[in-house]
């Protein structure tokens, strides 16, 4: 059970991980960084795949639909319509949306890669 745990603790990270880079860079190249403007995008992108993420796996295990293709879509889908929602109407552009749907997808597929070469090991 500790194992399960372990895993689970490094697949969250692992997912997060792309968008967290990707928040942080940005918001480095703006400039003027603030601690919180760095603490948030570490967050931010970490409570996005507890929330939103891993309610969604749990569904697609219990369907039997975990893919090598489902969680790179799933988590583009989950990166981009909360985002969309919020962000197009106020700032008119979707590039922002596109640049975390890509981070979504990756953050998916090295969820699925963190899951089935860990599914291996047993």
């Amino acid at each position: 059970m500790r194992l399960v745990r372990i895993y689970l603790v490094a697949t969250i990270l692992a997912a997060a991980l792309p968008t967290t880079i990707g928040l942080a860079a940005w918001i480095i190249t703006v400039g003027d960084v603030t601690a919180f403007e760095l603490g948030a995008a570490i967050a931010y992108p970490s409570a996005h795949v507890i929330y939103l993420g891993l309610p969604t796996f749990l569904l697609l295990h219990h369907l039997d639909l975990v893919r090598w293709w489902s969680l790179p879509a799933v988590g583009f889908a989950l990166a981009t319509i909360p985002l969309g929602l919020l962000d197009v109407p106020v700032q008119g552009t979707p590039y922002r949306v596109l640049a975390a749907g890509l981070l979504g997808f990756a953050g998916g597929a090295v969820a699925w890669m963190m899951i089935h070469y860990a599914g291996d090991e047993d």
